[in-house]
């Protein structure tokens, strides 16, 4: 049986496709230009979404930032690891300027 796996790096690309088999146990492995095109490396967590015939992997990155995006869209508010992370960023810069 063979599976064909594609997924949009960004809303304008093109879609990236590859040909994968069902393996022994139902594993999957996933062609080198999907990982590379999804940025995942090997331990990382995906989910698997079935919808009718079309099976759907998604990264937990992606899935949490489309979450976040989905949050600022309807709050129009920044999240408040958004204004953590750029806390952090700007001591860093502060510090970096004192060496």
């Amino acid at each position: 049986m063979h599976y064909t796996f594609g997924m949009h790096s960004s809303v304008d690309s093109a879609p990236v496709r590859a040909n994968a088999k069902l393996l022994d146990g139902g594993r999957i492995i996933l062609p080198a230009e999907i990982r590379r095109a999804m940025n995942l490396k090997a331990g990382d967590s995906v989910v698997l979404e079935l919808s009718g015939d079309a099976l759907q992997v998604r990264s937990i990155d992606s899935i949490i930032k489309r979450i976040q995006d989905k949050y600022r869209a309807q709050h129009g508010e920044p999240l408040a690891s958004d204004e953590l992370i750029a806390e952090r960023r700007r001591e860093a810069r502060r510090e970096g300027a004192k060496r």
